[in-house]
């Protein structure tokens, strides 16, 4: 069992060498960008600057975000994918994430908090919002 800094770690590790090692997004960053393309902070979650790919790349898949919000939405999904797989490896049962998309320095950043566990449907992402209302539509005759 990791406690929280070295399980981040080992996260940001995991999700750079899933990028690193993807062939659709060879050559797309370089090493150093790729270090900073996730960072974990223990109160704020999981930060992904999609400007750390190269210029052209950025530019043709996720920019303007309003436009290419699939494509964004996608990536988010696999980021998703990976970290479940890291928690079932781990041991841990379930995480809480907030998962904040930076872009260009005048965009605004997008930031959704989801909610991964061992019932984790990689099709269809839960954020935080949705596992609250089944909570509460399942408990609320309790009130």
């Amino acid at each position: 069992m990791y406690y929280a800094g070295e399980f981040y770690e080992v996260l940001q590790k995991e999700l750079c060498d899933w990028v690193w090692n993807n062939p659709k997004l060879l050559r797309k960053i370089i090493p150093h960008n790729l270090k900073y393309l996730f960072e974990f902070h223990p109160n704020r979650g999981l930060s992904i600057d999609l400007k750390r790919f190269e210029p052209e790349y950025y530019l043709e898949v996720f920019y303007p975000p309003e436009v290419k919000k699939s494509n964004i939405d996608e990536f988010v999904r696999k980021v998703c994918i990976v970290i479940a797989y890291s928690l079932k490896r781990s041991g841990r049962t379930d995480l809480t994430l907030t998962i904040t998309v930076r872009h260009m320095i005048s965009e605004q950043s997008h930031w959704k908090t989801f909610f991964i566990d061992e019932v984790f449907d990689s099709k269809h992402l839960r954020p935080l919002t949705k596992k609250e209302e089944d909570w509460y539509y399942r408990f609320k005759d309790l009130y």
